[in-house]
């Protein structure tokens, strides 16, 4: 979609609350279907008798539409160099200026103020090339995999991205000599963007060059990975590039001192080595574990996310239930309510949504569709249903298996209580320190 397609609700958007319909400065009460409650801008207060407006039928359909509209320009569009929160910002500050101003603009300013706004934001899309190091790659004849070409730098066209002699980069790039590179051409609005495409591209043409050639050679030769350096450059100026560095994998030194120390002798999870620790309970959370640690050395949030699912279903399903994210939820929220617990890591109905990642992703039906979010929410769900387990079978020495597990944190109350925490009232622990900071 052309960021030009959101002119034309724009600009009604903007009549509308220039002629004051369905703009109200105090809460009107009303049943309309639709209705949206936008804040003042702080540095607008002083102009404005108040700090709230409701938009209300149509106003309001057109402000969620237009809304929805630049926040999808924001996902790969010409405003994907703004977060989600600048682009909600920015039009709201929009329709506040319209509405203080309401009393000085004609009909056609609208238009003017859209126009401008538009020009603003923008950024247009235009062709970059991004330049990664490849790790334990020898190029002594440069090759293709669909559009990702790999080389020894620099080869006659990177020649183009090297800085004159003299200049403080230039001594950089010389390090790089020799070493191989891939170079793919993507289009994005900003630096950060084309970097993100360009990896994404890169990776994917790494495994299928490891699929090319694993009947020819032997695994562990076939374990290359993007290193630390890269160029990125638009087409148009390759002396407007980058060349820089970014180290997001691999491992960083780790020095335990006194403080980590305490971390594990006290880690309350290794009460699980303790003799008098039931031995299916012990094997189920041990399982769980393992699978967890693997989760972190993985690279791909895809499958950072399946070792999870995988590590909760050896703490909160059986093997044979039809639907275990549901399961797993429920479970979540029961085991929280028998420790004592009605504030959670994870909102347990978001578990189960990405769970149902999880079956698309094991049954090949989408690729890379989970991210950092999904990661670190589920880890920390996780981390806190090993913590619960091993807590209660501590305390309470009939819990011999997980039968015994599901048991003990079932009955009518809990249920009940269970079925009014799945619902949208249910408080987080994210939620909860948002509302002390407040």
């Amino acid at each position: 979609m052309a960021l030009d397609e959101i002119i034309d609700p724009l600009n009604k958007l903007l009549s509308q609350i220039q002629r004051g319909q369905g703009v109200h400065s105090q809460d009107p009460e009303s049943g309309s279907e639709h209705v949206y409650l936008i804040s003042c801008p702080p540095d607008l207060l002083p102009s404005s008798s108040t700090s709230m407006l409701w938009l209300l039928g149509e106003t309001a359909r057109l402000y969620g539409r237009c809304q929805s509209l630049l926040l999808q320009e924001g996902e790969r569009g010409e405003l994907e160099h703004l977060p989600q929160r600048d682009i909600e910002r920015r039009l709201r500050r929009l329709a506040w200026e319209t509405w203080l101003q309401r009393h000085e603009l004609r009909s056609q300013d609208c238009r003017t103020k859209v126009d401008q706004f538009i020009a603003e934001n923008r950024l247009p899309h235009r062709k970059w090339e991004v330049l990664w190091e490849i790790e334990d790659l020898n190029v002594d004849q440069a090759f293709r995999v669909g559009d990702v070409e790999f080389f020894q730098f620099p080869d006659e066209r990177a020649h183009t991205f090297l800085r004159p002699q003299g200049d403080p980069w230039r001594k950089s790039q010389e390090e790089l000599f020799g070493r191989a590179f891939a170079r793919v051409v993507v289009y994005a609005g900003a630096k950060e963007r084309a970097l993100s495409r360009g990896k994404v591209a890169i990776d994917d043409a790494l495994h299928m060059m490891r699929v090319a050639l694993v009947s020819k050679v032997p695994e562990i030769q076939l374990l290359q990975r993007r290193g630390h350096h890269y160029i990125a450059a638009p087409l148009t100026d390759p002396l407007q590039g980058v060349t820089g560095a970014v180290r997001e994998r691999g491992p960083y030194p780790l020095d335990v001192g006194a403080t980590l120390a305490d971390v594990l002798r006290e880690w309350p999870l290794a009460r699980i080595f303790d003799p008098s620790f039931p031995p299916a309970i012990r094997e189920m959370v041990t399982r769980s574990l393992l699978w967890t640690g693997l989760s972190v050395t993985s690279e791909n949030h895809d499958i950072k996310l399946v070792h999870l699912c995988i590590a909760l279903e050896c703490l909160l399903s059986f093997k044979k239930e039809p639907e275990k994210g549901a399961a797993i939820a429920l479970r979540y929220i029961l085991l929280g309510l028998s420790v004592g617990e009605t504030s959670f890591a994870v909102h347990p109905q978001d578990i189960r949504e990405i769970y149902k990642m999880r079956n698309e992703v094991v049954h090949g039906s989408a690729h890379r569709i989970s991210g950092e979010d999904d990661y670190r929410d589920l880890k920390r769900a996780t981390l806190e249903i090993l913590e619960w387990i091993t807590k209660l079978v501590a305390q309470h020495p009939q819990i011999q298996n997980r039968e015994d597990l599901f048991l003990y944190i079932t009955d009518k109350n809990s249920l009940q209580l269970a079925k009014k925490f799945m619902g949208k009232s249910i408080q987080t622990k994210a939620t909860a320190k948002k509302r002390d900071e407040r």
